[in-house]
């Protein structure tokens, strides 16, 4: 279930658009309840990317983060992959 949300700037103008197409996975958690989370999402209309950073807990405040293609996300699993010491298989 897609969830859609508008940022707006310090005077109440919406300054991005963002579509969390999913939520994939909380990685961590501050002390003020914002959560660090890697989503699904579409900013601004444009191209779905997965997408790092931290959120206030009603999802209406964002910190900067990462957004990745599926291909980058796909390399830096391989490295993480390859770090721990687990050989990837490239597809043929």
């Amino acid at each position: 279930m897609s969830e859609t949300k508008q940022l707006l700037d310090r005077d109440g103008n919406v300054k991005a658009t963002v579509v969390i197409k999913e939520r994939l996975a909380v990685l961590g958690e501050s002390y003020e309840g914002y959560t660090k989370e890697l989503n699904l999402v579409q900013w601004n209309e444009g191209a779905e990317k997965y997408d790092i950073r931290e959120w206030s807990p009603n999802h209406n405040v964002v910190h900067k983060g990462v957004l990745l293609t599926a291909e980058e996300l796909d390399a830096l699993r391989n490295y993480f992959l390859s770090e721990a010491g687990i050989t990837v298989k490239k597809a043929s």
